[in-house]
């Protein structure tokens, strides 16, 4: 946040119009004390790593530190967490969390409407419901929407999630369901309708392709056949699967006061960068 920023949300915040110095004095304390609480924090990694081993024997700890001319040695940030997890899980799809996307959006956005619309967008299985989401939050406040795409809404939205990966949320409505062929179904519920497969396991709303268990027009229609919906559930649900998946768990761990004690030197946080803000 620049100086000019902060000024305007003292203001607004606390109706009080403060100085450009008050200002900059005060995004300097408040700098500072971020700052030394991240030393002490990266002053505590290498016991970190020590208590990793400690209660997950066989697990690989690397911790990258630069030495400086002045003898301090600084934490390296070379590797960034998605670069890990591409490496180590190279089919992964990164996501981002919704929950964390829509606090921030409040903060610089105030109001139930635009929650509300945040999340339509969110839910929306398909790009064209997406792009309808989108249009209501653009003619509302156009900074709005360009808030939201700069945060890449295809790791966001499930309308772009890719079919198959078993994750997504289901929510129940009344729907009207309509035989259209054999196994194939229309469901309607007032101006929405979705066709069903349930040989395929699809429907033309995305979600069971999404979540590998069935959405709530497939469940509609399951019902309306009397059959079983947990024979239309995805084998990766299967308790087989589950056993399979946590038969290595992984260990709980101490708090980092009974963390083990190292002769290392700790390192210090990655050197600050200047943004042209500070500069003002």
């Amino acid at each position: 946040m620049s100086v000019r920023m902060l000024k305007e949300e003292v203001k607004l915040t606390f109706g009080i119009d403060v100085s450009m110095g008050q200002c900059k004095r005060a995004k300097k304390h408040a700098i500072e004390l971020i700052e030394g609480t991240l030393v002490e924090h990266y002053s505590k990694l290498w016991s970190y790593g020590e208590e990793i081993r400690r209660s997950n024997p066989g697990s690989i700890v690397k911790i990258g530190v630069n030495s400086m001319p002045d003898g301090k040695i600084y934490f390296s940030n070379f590797y960034g967490l998605l670069e890990a997890v591409k490496d180590i899980f190279p089919i992964a799809k990164h996501r981002q969390c919704a929950r964390h996307t829509v606090a921030n959006f409040k903060k610089r956005f105030t109001g139930v409407h635009y929650e509300r619309m945040f999340w339509r967008a969110c839910k929306a299985s398909t790009e064209p419901l997406f792009n309808a989401a989108m249009k209501e939050i653009q003619n509302l406040n156009p900074a709005a929407f360009e808030y939201l795409m700069e945060k890449n809404p295809k790791s966001l939205c499930r309308a772009f999630f890719q079919e198959g990966r078993m994750c997504d949320a289901v929510e129940i409505d009344y729907l009207k369901v309509l035989p259209t062929g054999l196994n194939q179904f229309e469901t309607r519920n007032m101006a929405e309708s979705y066709m069903v497969d349930l040989d395929k396991k699809t429907c033309s709303c995305r979600v069971w392709q999404l979540n590998g268990y069935s959405c709530v027009h497939s469940v509609a229609t399951i019902s309306f056949l009397n059959r079983d919906v947990g024979s239309y559930v995805d084998p990766m649900y299967f308790g087989a699967f589950y056993r399979n998946t946590y038969k290595y768990p992984m260990k709980g761990m101490n708090g980092s006061n009974m963390w083990p004690c190292t002769d290392y030197s700790p390192p210090l946080p990655p050197l600050r960068k200047k943004c042209q803000a500070d500069r003002k």
